[in-house]
């Protein structure tokens, strides 16, 4: 019975033993566990620096490619042309006239519409075509020339000298010391 006693004392001993040197090992007395070097952390620091870097450009570059795309939808100036907005389909046959018909009854003097009759013999009609396509090439010029003054305009109003040509084509470009973002209203 003397053996009993002594492994009951023992036992407890043990597991107290066993835990004061996990204990040790865990709080770091132990080179059990591997330790990152000042190189290494010095290496995830830079890291961790060049990757917020890289962030912080990308979110900039983002924000200034928004700001000119919204810049450019504002000053879209070619859109001239609304968009129209969604009709639903109508239901049953649709009875549409096809544009050819009428323009070869225009062509032969023929046209229903009565308004505008077209001369009977073939020299007024050739005369007729000529004067509407010189009135149509007129039309044409003056739009130009009008469209390519609102275009110097507002370029003077973003802050660039603009020069064209005789054809309306950009001679040179220079850019304004101090645009004129204040717009004028009434000659004030």
């Amino acid at each position: 019975m003397s053996g009993k006693p002594d492994l009951q004392q023992i036992l407890p001993l043990g597991l107290v033993v066993a835990a004061g040197f996990l204990l040790y090992l865990g709080l770091g007395g132990g080179d059990s566990s591997p330790k990152i070097s000042a190189e290494k952390k010095e290496q995830v620091r830079h890291s961790a620096n060049e990757h917020l870097r890289k962030t912080a450009e990308q979110i900039e570059m983002q924000k200034r490619q928004m700001a000119i795309r919204s810049w450019q939808l504002a000053n879209d100036f070619n859109r001239t042309v609304p968009e129209r907005a969604y009709t639903p389909p109508k239901e049953g046959a649709e009875l549409v006239e096809e544009g050819i018909a009428n323009d070869v009854a225009r062509d032969l003097g023929r046209d229903n519409g009565g308004a505008k009759a077209l001369p009977a013999n073939p020299a007024d009609l050739i005369h007729h075509q000529l004067f509407e396509e010189q009135n149509s090439r007129q039309q044409s010029a003056a739009y130009r020339k009008e469209y390519a003054r609102q275009f110097v305009e507002n370029a003077r109003r973003g802050g660039w000298e603009i020069r064209l040509d005789d054809d309306y084509k950009v001679i040179s470009v220079r850019r304004l010391r101090q645009p004129s973002n204040q717009y004028q209203l009434f000659g004030q």
